[in-house]
């Protein structure tokens, strides 16, 4: 009877960890970890209950795409399901689940593109931009342009990187980008058991 209730707490190393490699304080987790239990009370989270949260944020094609890309990254073994701490890591890369600012929204961006040496090179910089004003329905000729033009004038030392307080600064002082973010992100009207 016991072990049913403790299979759904979050295992004090499993908090740290996502203490330290998320943007989310101890609350957060706790509240996200809630929510994921009440939809996931074996603590295995499937496509078809991702879809039915991610529909939330995406319409049909994008929910689509998105959860594919989250069991590319984290269903590395092909289980079909992936545990808490995959989600929470999945949430906090995606550019805008939860919605945030602006500036949370480049970050997160920035992480899911950044291969884990805390720069772009240049090609990933307009994949990174590609992918946030894609994923908000809000790609342009405009967009593209404005990344290339952007990339170059954060390059000042032309060794084709820029790291993620430049890249940061370079999209929130463009004026276009900037509004497209901050149009884009409006607060969803439901969001079920989640913070």
């Amino acid at each position: 009877m016991g072990s049913s209730k403790s299979k759904n707490l979050l295992r004090r190393e499993d908090l740290e960890f996502l203490r330290s490699n998320t943007r989310y304080d101890k609350k957060t987790i706790l509240e996200w970890h809630k929510g994921f239990v009440k939809d996931c009370p074996n603590g295995k989270m499937n496509p078809a209950t991702l879809l039915d949260i991610s529909s939330i944020f995406y319409s049909g094609q994008k929910a689509a795409d998105f959860i594919d890309e989250i069991f590319d990254k984290y269903d590395k073994e092909n289980l079909g399901f992936i545990n808490f701490t995959e989600f929470l890591l999945a949430i906090d890369t995606t550019p805008n689940i939860p919605l945030g600012n602006p500036e949370q929204m480049v970050k997160w961006a920035f992480r899911l593109f950044d291969k884990g040496y805390g720069i772009l090179e240049e090609s990933e910089f307009y994949e990174m931009v590609n992918y946030m004003f894609e994923t908000l329905e809000s790609m342009s000729e405009k967009v593209e342009e404005t990344a290339k033009t952007i990339f170059k004038n954060l390059d000042a030392n032309n060794d084709g990187c820029v790291t993620e307080e430049e890249c940061v600064r370079g999209i929130l002082t463009d004026k276009i980008l900037l509004q497209i973010l901050i149009q884009s992100n409006p607060a969803p009207a439901s969001r079920r058991s989640y913070p």
